[in-house]
């Protein structure tokens, strides 16, 4: 398996469990998002193709599976945390829609999911947790889920960009709760082929006038337009083209590739 190596690969599904918790702080708006994103996935992807079941191979928290669910569509997500998945079904039932979550990441999804269905989707920049050396291993396991002529849909951060740039901060948000102020930010280091994002959780008590923080690190590798592209095709994918949707930011960059 070369999710990076097994022991980086349990790693990552312990941060990612870390940070299920504090979420809410990280995308104090991604309902709204999501709901944005599922009326352009319906209109753009999902009605043009005649889509009847969709798959959210890194669905996190299960956000944009309940959207589309309440849609009408037939939805499943999985997701390499466990504990995501528990906030997920969580929101599924207080959202009273039917969403079948189970727990795996993109390298197994032929091993642990039987069902076949007309949309992949992996959002979220996931696949920069991916070592690049299995690109084409991650998008074998997405053709092995997806019905023929069906679409994976894949976002990812403009790293051709970010090399140009190397920001080293960037503000996520300021959540005002009852007594306290949540404060979010990222610190970036660089290396060769990733880059680390130091989340940063600090936590103001205005009753106690006291200050704690948390931090939660974790790489990210550059995934660049050429190499995606390439591991579309070797995985037998055609027709993949670059889209946008508005309700993106403007950094993220969108691939979708057919199924033949």
């Amino acid at each position: 398996m070369k999710f990076l190596n097994k022991s980086i690969y349990k790693t990552f599904e312990y941060l990612f469990d870390e940070l299920a918790e504090y979420y809410q702080f990280l995308y104090p708006n991604i309902g709204e998002l999501n709901f944005n994103i599922a009326k352009e996935l319906d209109s753009k992807i999902l009605k043009p193709i005649k889509a009847r079941k969709i798959l959210d191979c890194t669905c996190g928290i299960g956000l944009l599976a309940i959207e589309l669910s309440k849609l009408g569509y037939e939805v499943a997500g999985s997701d390499i945390s466990n504990r995501m998945l528990e906030n997920a079904v969580d929101n599924a039932n207080k959202a009273g829609t039917k969403v079948k979550f189970v727990h795996s990441n993109i390298l197994n999804l032929s091993k642990n999911i039987e069902e076949k269905f007309d949309v992949v989707i992996c959002k979220g920049n996931s696949f920069s947790n991916i070592n690049p050396e299995a690109f084409e291993e991650a998008l074998e396991n997405i053709s092995s889920v997806l019905n023929k002529n069906g679409i994976c849909y894949i976002d990812i951060r403009n790293h051709e960009e970010v090399i140009k740039q190397k920001p080293l901060f960037e503000h996520r948000s300021h959540v005002r709760l009852n007594s306290k102020d949540v404060v979010c930010f990222y610190i970036f280091d660089y290396k060769e082929n990733l880059r680390t994002y130091n989340t940063f959780f600090v936590f103001y008590d205005r009753k106690t006038n006291t200050i704690s923080h948390k931090l939660i690190s974790i790489d990210g590798f550059f995934v660049f337009k050429k190499d995606l592209i390439r591991a579309f095709e070797k995985a037998g994918f055609k027709d993949i083209k670059k889209i946008k949707f508005d309700s993106e930011s403007k950094d993220v960059d969108i691939y979708v590739g057919k199924k033949i």
